[in-house]
């Protein structure tokens, strides 16, 4: 990614819940330190952040709310990376 330099809009789906036995959830502190590192690195146009919409086939896997999100990717609006929230 970091060969676009910077000409690439990144998609990021946070979730969280339990797949086939495993917990999955990447809305923990250490799984967004990692994504805000990488996405410092990348250096994106545009970085869009969203979770679930609609019923999937894993019924465990939960949505994380917009305001949660806003949240999660604080550090970077801070730092003037433009994101949207869906």
């Amino acid at each position: 990614m970091k060969t676009f330099q910077g000409q690439l809009i990144v998609q990021t789906m946070f979730v969280r819940g339990e797949h086939n036995g495993q917990r999955v959830d990447n809305t923990t502190p250490q799984e967004v330190a990692a994504w805000c590192d990488l996405m410092r690195e990348v250096r994106p146009h545009q970085i869009m952040v969203y979770s679930l919409d609609r019923p999937t086939p894993e019924p465990l896997l939960t949505k994380v709310s917009k305001e949660e999100m806003t949240q999660l990717v604080a550090p970077l609006l801070a730092e003037g990376f433009n994101i949207q929230i869906v």
